[in-house]
């Protein structure tokens, strides 16, 4: 059906938008650039979709980088 199509387009939008965000912040993290990884990750996490596979890594990054600047 024309919303079950919506639905996953707007799914996969969110899965990729998250993606592209978690490998920029691992980019800027492996470059010494946290504030940028810290943003990006934080994104990562705001945008994806219940369920992302990535989900615990990238909160468990988040949590090391914090921890690592204070």
């Amino acid at each position: 059906s024309f919303e079950k199509r919506e639905i996953d387009q707007r799914l996969g939008a969110r899965l990729s938008s998250a993606e592209d965000a978690r490998v920029l912040g691992m980019e800027a993290a492996h470059d010494g650039r946290f504030e940028d990884a810290l943003k990006q990750l934080r994104t990562a996490l705001e945008v994806a979709p219940q369920g992302w596979e990535h989900r615990e890594r990238v909160a468990r990054d988040v949590e090391a980088i914090e921890r690592w600047k204070s």
